[in-house]
C-alpha cells in the first residue's frame, strides 16, 4: 500500500472537528485542539500523521512546532499533508496541540464553503491516534475577530490581547483544564464540503529564525485618536505617522539583540524601524520584559522606507489593494510571548509603544518561511555587480515561493500565472525542482469560468481576474513541464482542460472573422504597458497563435496525429490572418491592433515584434524588427510606443540572446538591475526604484527575477535544447571587463558546471556534464558536438 493510500484510509476513519456545531458565525476565527495520550515506548522508524485544516493550522508535538499547511486548494479534493512526527515522540506523556485559522471568506488565495475544521490521524506503534470526540478544543478568546485585512487580497490584521490567551495550552505538560475547553463537534469524513482529499505533491515549508540587522529610524510624537479602538491599525497609524518625528540612526544590531523601549510620557508615542537587511517571509515572534497590563505594542510592516527614513505608507482606504499590513499585541503582564499566526512578507517592521510608564524591552524575530528550495544552482563572476543582480533574484524567487508560486508575499501571496511561468523558468536556473509548478498547473486548471477559461490566479474569489491571455499563457506552462521533464503525462491529464480553455478562443475566433476580438466582460492583460488592445490585438491573436503550434506539436508526440493535423489547420488560417490583418507594409512592422474595419492603428510595440520574430512572421523584416524596435529597446533609447514592463522584458532578452544579441541583453540587464541591488530583492515595475517607491508596488516580484537564467545563458554558455535537458549548446560570451565565471546548472540528468577564466591574455574554458546530456560547442574554433567533459583554450 503506498503512503498514499495509508494516508486515505487513516483520515477516512477520522472526523472533521470544531469547537461550534454547523460551523456557526466563522469569521477570523482561530480554533485550538489538543490530544493528549500515553505510549509505553517510543516506536521506532518513521510515524506519520496526516493532517489537514480548513482553512489551514500549525501543530505542535510535545510543543515543539512539526509543521504548518496545508497547500491551498479546493474543498472538492482538499490537501493533506504528511508529518513525519517520531523525533517528537516520547515515552510515557504525549500531547499534540494545532492551532487553525479559517478567514470565513474567501481571498486571493482560498475559496470559503462556509465549513471550517481540523482532520488528523495516525498510528503511532500499536495506538490509534485520530481526530474525533476524545480531543478537547475551544475558540480563541485572544485574537479579536474584527478586524481589518492586511489587503484586499489577503487575511485579517491579528489584534491579540495575551491576557485572554498565554499559549501555555500549546507547551504544558499537563492536559489544558476550565470551561472553555469543550468537546468538538464532529463531523465525519466524506461530509461535504470535503468530498475526497489529495496528498499534498510538495514539500512542507521550511521555517528559520532571522533577526533583524540594525534599527533604522526613531520617532516621537502625540498619539493617534481613540488608538485603543482602532479597527485598521496601519490606518491610525497613517495618521500618527503624520505628526512624527523621525530620526534617522542606522545602528548595527547583534543576533537577538533586545530592542529598548524608554519611558513614554503621558499623551505620546515611541516608534523604532527595525530593518531585516533584505526581505523575509513569515509570521513575527515578540518577547516582551517590562510593561504592565493593558499596554498596546503595535508593528507596521513594510517594504520600503521614505528618503526621510520613515516608514513608507498609503493611507488604507486609497488604493484598490487596501494595503494595511500591521498587527497588535496587547501585554498581559511584563513578561510576554507570543508568535503570531499569518505569513506576511517584509523588510521592515515599525515597533510603537505608547505611554510606557517604564522601559521596555522587547527580542523581535521572524520565522523566515518559504519553500525548501535545495537551491544548486549557482552563479558568479568576477563583476560584483553582475553577482549583486543574480544574488538579489535568487532571493526575490526564494520569497515568491510558499506553498505555491505566488506574486509577492507582501501585499497579495497570489499564485497568478503569468508570473509563475517566468518563476518557473528561473526556479529551473537555481534548483531545478518542479513540483511546485506542476502543482500550479493543476491548482489553476481546477477553477473554471462558464466559458471554460481559467481565472488569472486560483482558487480565487476575485471573478473579475480572469484573464484570457493567461489562460493561454497557462498551456503553454503545460509544454513547459514537458520541456523540462520529458514527461507527457501532465499534458495527458490536462487535454479535456486545454481543450475546455481552446473552446472560448474558437467561439471567439468565428464571432470575428477569423481573428480573436477583444472581449469586454474579462481583464485582457497582457502586459502593464500602455498597449492599444481594442478589437483585434496582434499581441492576443500571436500568443494564441503560439499555443495552438503548442497544442500541435504536444499531440503528435502523444501520437493523436489527427488531432496534431486539426491543430495545425486552425494555426495556418490564423497565421495568414494576422500578417493579411495586422502587418503593417508602411514601416514593415507589425501594428499593436486593428479595429472591426481591419484599420490599423499606427503603433509597433516591442511585444508585437517579439512575438512576430518568435513565431517566424514575415521572416523578411525580422531584421527591421530588430533595427526599429527590439535593439533601441535593449538600448534603454525613448520609443514612441508601448515598451516592455520588468515582467515581459523577459520574453524580450531571451529572444535577443537567442539571435545573437547576447552582448546588448547583458548590458541592458547590468544598467536596470543594478540599482536593486542595495534593497536585496527585485521590484514589481522598472519605475520602482528605492529612491520613489510610495508603498504601493511591491519590491518583491518573482516576474521580475529572470536574469538568473539570462546571465547563467549568457556568461555560463549554458542553454537547454532538447526536451528533457537531452542536449545542451554550449557558447559563453566572454565579454570585456570580466575576467572569470562559474556557474552550475541543475538538469534531470545532474549538475552541468561550466567555468571560464582569462588567463595571460587567453581564456581557459571548462564544462563538465552529467552522463546523459549531449553538448553542441559553438566555440570558434572548437564547434562539434561532445557527451562528455570538455576544456580548451582560447
Amino acid at each position: 500500500m503506498t503512503e498514499t493510500q495509508i494516508g486515505k484510509n487513516l483520515l477516512s476513519e477520522a472526523q472533521w472537528l470544531w469547537p461550534q456545531p454547523n460551523h456557526f458565525d466563522i469569521y477570523n476565527c482561530y480554533a485550538q485542539f489538543r490530544k493528549d495520550f500515553y505510549l509505553a515506548a517510543v516506536p521506532s522508524g518513521e510515524v506519520m500523521l496526516y493532517i489537514t485544516a480548513d482553512q489551514c493550522y500549525r501543530l505542535w508535538v510535545n510543543g515543539v512546532s512539526a509543521s504548518r499547511g496545508p497547500a491551498r486548494g479546493y474543498q472538492s479534493h482538499w490537501p493533506y499533508d504528511e508529518v513525519d512526527v517520531s523525533k517528537y515522540l516520547q515515552a510515557g506523556h504525549n500531547y499534540i496541540s494545532v492551532e487553525v485559522y479559517n478567514a470565513g471568506r474567501s481571498t486571493f488565495g482560498y475559496l470559503s464553503e462556509s465549513s471550517a475544521g481540523l482532520l488528523c490521524a495516525s498510528n503511532i506503534g500499536d495506538l490509534p491516534i485520530r481526530s474525533d470526540a476524545t480531543w478537547i478544543c475551544r475558540l480563541d478568546k485572544a485574537h479579536k475577530f474584527d478586524t481589518a485585512r492586511y489587503s484586499f487580497q489577503i487575511n485579517f490584521q491579528e489584534h491579540v490581547d495575551t491576557s485572554k490567551d498565554d499559549r501555555k495550552w500549546i507547551t504544558l505538560h499537563d492536559v489544558p483544564a476550565g470551561q472553555d475547553w469543550i468537546s468538538p463537534d464532529v463531523v465525519s469524513f466524506g461530509s461535504l464540503p470535503w468530498s475526497d482529499f489529495e496528498e499534498r505533491q510538495i514539500p512542507l515549508l521550511r521555517e528559520h529564525i532571522r533577526s533583524p540587522k540594525s534599527k533604522i529610524s526613531i520617532a516621537k510624537g502625540p498619539l493617534g485618536d481613540d488608538f485603543k479602538d482602532w479597527r485598521n491599525i496601519a490606518k491610525g497609524l497613517f495618521k500618527e505617522f503624520e505628526s512624527a518625528a523621525w530620526i534617522h540612526q542606522n545602528d548595527k544590531l547583534e543576533e537577538n539583540q533586545p530592542i529598548v523601549f524608554s519611558e513614554t510620557p503621558v499623551g505620546t508615542m515611541q516608534a523604532i524601524i527595525l530593518d531585516f537587511g533584505e526581505e523575509v517571509v513569515g509570521p513575527l515572534k515578540i518577547e516582551v520584559n517590562g510593561g504592565t497590563k493593558g499596554e498596546i505594542v503595535d508593528l507596521f510592516f513594510h517594504e520600503v522606507l521614505s528618503p526621510f527614513k520613515s516608514p513608507v505608507m498609503i493611507e488604507p482606504d486609497s488604493t484598490y489593494c487596501r494595503m494595511a499590513m500591521a498587527n497588535r499585541l496587547i501585554l498581559s503582564g511584563p513578561n510576554v510571548e507570543h508568535e503570531f499566526f499569518q505569513i506576511l512578507g517584509f523588510r521592515y517592521v515599525t515597533v510603537i509603544i505608547r505611554e510606557n510608564l517604564s522601559a521596555v524591552s522587547l527580542n523581535i524575530t521572524a520565522v523566515d518561511t518559504g519553500y525548501p528550495y535545495s537551491l544548486e544552482g549557482s552563479f558568479e563572476c568576477s563583476d560584483e555587480n553582475l553577482n549583486g543582480i543574480w544574488n538579489i533574484c535568487r532571493r526575490t524567487q526564494e520569497v515568491c515561493s510558499l506553498d505555491s508560486y505566488v506574486d509577492t508575499p507582501w501585499r497579495e501571496q497570489a499564485q497568478w500565472w503569468g508570473d509563475a511561468r517566468v518563476q518557473f523558468w528561473n526556479t529551473m536556473a537555481i534548483d531545478g525542482d518542479t513540483r511546485l509548478f506542476k502543482r500550479g498547473i493543476r491548482s489553476i486548471a481546477g477553477q473554471k469560468s462558464f466559458n471554460g477559461l481559467t481565472y488569472g490566479h486560483a482558487p480565487t474569489m476575485a471573478h473579475n481576474c480572469i484573464l484570457p491571455d493567461f489562460s493561454l499563457v497557462w498551456i503553454l506552462s503545460v509544454d513547459d513541464y514537458f520541456w523540462q521533464t520529458g514527461d507527457l503525462s501532465l499534458f495527458e491529464e490536462q487535454i479535456q482542460r486545454i481543450e475546455s480553455v481552446l473552446n472560448y478562443f474558437e467561439d471567439n475566433q468565428q464571432k470575428n472573422n477569423g481573428l480573436i476580438g477583444y472581449d469586454p466582460r474579462f481583464w485582457l492583460f497582457i502586459d502593464w504597458a500602455p498597449i492599444r488592445k481594442e478589437k483585434y490585438s496582434a499581441i492576443y491573436n500571436m500568443w494564441y497563435l503560439l499555443t495552438l503550434r503548442t497544442v500541435t506539436k504536444l499531440y503528435n508526440q502523444i501520437g493523436l496525429e489527427q488531432k496534431a493535423k486539426e491543430f495545425s489547420q486552425k494555426s495556418a488560417i490564423l497565421e495568414s490572418k494576422i500578417v493579411e490583418v495586422l502587418f503593417d507594409s508602411e514601416s514593415n512592422l507589425f501594428v499593436d491592433c486593428a479595429d472591426s474595419n481591419g484599420e490599423r492603428y499606427k503603433e509597433h510595440s516591442v511585444h508585437a515584434q517579439t512575438l512576430a520574430i518568435m513565431l517566424g512572421l514575415k521572416p523578411e523584416f525580422h531584421k527591421t524588427m530588430f533595427e526599429k524596435r527590439i535593439l533601441p529597446f535593449l538600448d534603454n533609447e525613448a520609443l514612441e510606443c508601448a515598451t516592455p514592463s520588468i515582467y515581459w522584458s523577459c520574453y524580450v532578452l531571451t529572444l535577443a540572446r537567442a539571435h545573437g544579441f547576447a552582448n546588448e541583453v547583458l548590458q541592458y540587464i547590468t544598467r536596470n538591475w543594478t540599482p536593486f541591488i542595495p534593497y536585496g530583492t527585485c521590484p514589481e515595475n522598472f519605475g520602482t526604484t528605492i529612491g520613489n517607491a510610495f508603498g504601493n508596488d511591491s519590491f518583491s516580484h518573482a516576474w521580475s527575477a529572470h536574469p538568473t537564467f539570462h546571465l547563467m545563458n549568457i556568461l555560463g554558455g549554458v542553454v537547454q535544447k532538447d526536451v528533457g535537458w537531452n542536449v545542451i549548446c554550449f557558447e559563453p560570451l566572454f565579454p570585456e571587463g570580466i575576467d572569470w565565471v562559474r556557474s552550475v546548472q541543475p538538469t534531470p540528468h545532474g549538475i552541468i558546471e561550466s567555468s571560464w577564466e582569462r588567463i595571460d591574455g587567453k581564456i581557459q574554458i571548462e564544462l563538465s556534464l552529467p552522463i546523459g546530456v549531449t553538448a553542441l560547442i559553438k566555440i570558434s574554433g572548437f564547434e562539434g558536438e561532445i557527451v562528455d567533459n570538455f576544456s580548451c583554450v582560447i
